[in-house]
């Protein structure tokens, strides 16, 4: 929604493990990372724009995010994130994914 801060965002396995992780600032409202590298498999992607660059996603006095996050696949539930199971896609050679934050 804004160029302050950066992105920061993980590449993960299926069981929740890092296997990349960046940071990046954005330019014209939006932000492209690459990683090289990937063995072919199933992974899932976690982000969050870190709107003041403080490294952690804030949240209200409820445990809602106060900076846009988001998921792979979309997979947002009504409280928090759906099931890894729901994030997971599967890459083989170069694969390009798209995504869009979620702001509350």
């Amino acid at each position: 929604r804004n160029n302050n801060g950066e992105v920061a965002i993980r590449l993960i396995d299926k069981d929740k493990n890092t296997v990349k992780g960046a940071k990046k600032k954005i330019e014209n409202n939006k932000c492209i990372f690459v990683f090289k590298d990937i063995e072919n498999g199933q992974y899932a992607i976690q982000y969050f724009h870190d709107e003041n660059s403080n490294e952690e996603v804030d949240k209200n006095f409820i445990g809602i995010p106060k900076e846009g996050c988001g998921f792979s696949n979309d997979a947002m539930g009504t409280f928090g994130p759906k099931k890894i199971e729901k994030w997971l896609f599967e890459v083989i050679r170069d694969k390009k994914v798209t995504l869009s934050t979620w702001y509350f």
